[in-house]
């Protein structure tokens, strides 16, 4: 059974969320809480979250500042970060952590399901809007990229392999390979590092 955990502190936000995760995942248990000591109470009592719908500020708290301390109970947690402010550089300030999507809160529902489905199978999810946004020193390196390859990227630059890539994305080192040449190309790179050096001067990953 599909268990979601739904954090935020704006409960008719939330109890819209909860209508919406009804209907698109029928059948699936939904959990709730509205400040951060009830999500660790949350993963406390329910060990088997398969994602995290967290807002990303709370009363009196950022809480990209405490994913670590949600990780410490849940290591391997899936967390996906709800904001109303979908800029740029919230995107990247989250995925650097290690957050495995950003979702607008102004998504309709069919957005929101297929995002939170792109994110239980594997992936990582940035709003289009978002990652073909120039980056405020002028380069508009997002343009190049899908948000395939920008996946691909990000992990790459945190210091996954091609294995663990292939692994975290559901794909074969064949396909992350492939992948990899087509961002070498769009960066005019010559090699891995020299693309993540790119990507990180373009502002695509931190």
């Amino acid at each position: 059974m599909l268990n979601l955990l739904i954090a935020d502190d704006h409960l008719l936000f939330m109890e819209g969320l909860v209508l919406v995760l009804r209907d698109k995942f029928p059948g699936c248990r939904i959990h709730q809480a509205s400040h951060l000591e009830a999500v660790k109470n949350q993963l406390q009592n329910h060990a088997a979250i398969d994602l995290l719908l967290l807002d990303r500020t709370m009363p009196g708290v950022d809480n990209l500042q405490h994913l670590q301390e949600l990780w410490a109970i849940a290591p391997e947690l899936r967390i996906a970060i709800l904001s109303a402010a979908d800029s740029p550089q919230h995107v990247r300030e989250a995925l650097a952590l290690g957050v495995v999507g950003f979702i607008s809160k102004a998504f309709s529902p069919d957005e929101m399901a297929a995002a939170i489905h792109h994110m239980l199978a594997g992936g990582i999810f940035v709003p289009e809007k978002l990652w073909a946004t120039p980056h405020p020193n002028g380069n508009g390196g997002q343009k190049l990229l899908s948000p395939r390859l920008l996946e691909v990227l990000v992990l790459a630059a945190s210091g996954s392999s091609n294995k663990q890539i292939a692994n975290t994305l559901g794909i074969t080192e064949g396909t992350v390979k492939l992948h990899f040449h087509a961002i070498l190309k769009a960066l005019e790179a010559s090699n891995r590092t020299q693309a993540i050096q790119k990507a990180r001067l373009l502002g695509l990953v931190s």
